[in-house]
């Protein structure tokens, strides 16, 4: 048995704020002359402070359908309260094995009894999942809970009947929501020559940038960047600037190395699903909601990859 194990995943999200101020379309070009910044000198808030409850009463769960071995497919769990190894070996010991995969006797997936499920997890939305796949609609039936033991590490997941598309982005919904698809009109572009643009010093030694796009919505262009100094830390940066502007800058263990839309945009706000990375590590992705105001440049924390379903 592996020590490594998922514990949770974390979401992104933001707040809204009222602006009336209208802004020229300002799209970055090689010879802009905006003022530059210095990443080493801004100031980072954690994330921590960025995260927003939602009700999950009246919430759909956003997330990624995983795969592996192209024949189980699941979504990570959450659990309730942070699992300790104890409470993990006590967990894994009342699981019961179903079978080691083909060639790696190290990989097996084992099953959780419901009441096990229930007491350790959020499993109360999970029976039925929703697939949009090209405005039409999957529906996933929940199999087991299971513990997808690997070589690298061990994971608690919700596993569900295959999708009859395995090929589309299956970014999955726990409820199916009226006149929605999987659209967004502020799609994000590769800005790589944006981050020349903003910053005043090229990348040193040890600096990379896990992520940089941008998109325009109405009058304002938006940048996100993900930047980590592994001179400093492992610790990922996220930088947003709305024109050229810095309107946000957070501190996470996680960097963010894409990012899909969602259908959850309206005039105040664009919402991604965002896979993250903790930098120079071993760690399994994961995927977070994410939720930018456009008219405040915010980006906040989504707890749970749970948005309200009267956003």
């Amino acid at each position: 048995m592996r020590l490594f194990y998922l514990l949770s995943f974390v979401s992104l999200s933001f707040l809204s704020c009222n602006s009336n101020e209208k802004k020229t379309p300002l799209v970055i070009e090689p010879n802009e002359t905006k003022e530059k910044i210095s990443f080493d000198s801004v100031p980072y808030s954690n994330y921590n402070h960025h995260i927003i409850n939602q009700d999950t009463e009246n919430s759909i769960l956003v997330t990624l359908l995983n795969s592996v071995y192209d024949s189980i497919f699941y979504i990570a769990l959450e659990a309730k309260s942070e699992i300790d190894y104890e409470t993990f070996s006590s967990i894994y010991d009342k699981s019961s094995l179903l079978y080691y995969f083909d060639n790696d006797s190290l990989s097996s997936l084992r099953i959780l009894n419901k009441e096990i499920a229930e007491k350790y997890f959020d499993v109360d939305i999970l029976d039925t999942l929703y697939l949009y796949n090209n405005k039409n609609v999957d529906t996933l039936f929940l199999e087991s809970i299971n513990i997808l033991d690997l070589s690298i590490e061990s994971s608690f997941i919700a596993r569900y009947s295959p999708p009859k598309n395995k090929k589309d982005t299956p970014m999955v919904f726990s409820g199916v929501v009226n006149n929605l698809l999987p659209n967004s009109k502020a799609l994000l572009h590769i800005n790589q020559k944006g981050v020349q643009k903003l910053r005043k010093k090229p990348l040193k030694e040890g600096e990379d940038i896990f992520l940089s796009k941008f998109f325009i919505k109405e009058k304002d262009t938006f940048n996100i960047i993900s930047h980590v100094d592994f001179t400093k830390s492992n610790s990922g940066n996220i930088l947003v600037f709305r024109n050229n502007t810095l309107t946000d800058s957070i501190i996470s263990e996680y960097s963010i190395v894409d990012i899909l839309p969602t259908p959850f945009s309206n005039e105040n706000q664009e919402v991604y699903l965002c896979t993250m990375q903790i930098p120079d590590t071993d760690a399994a992705e994961c995927y977070l909601l994410c939720l930018l105001n456009t008219k405040t440049g915010k980006f906040y924390i989504l707890k749970g990859n749970r948005i309200n379903s009267h956003f």
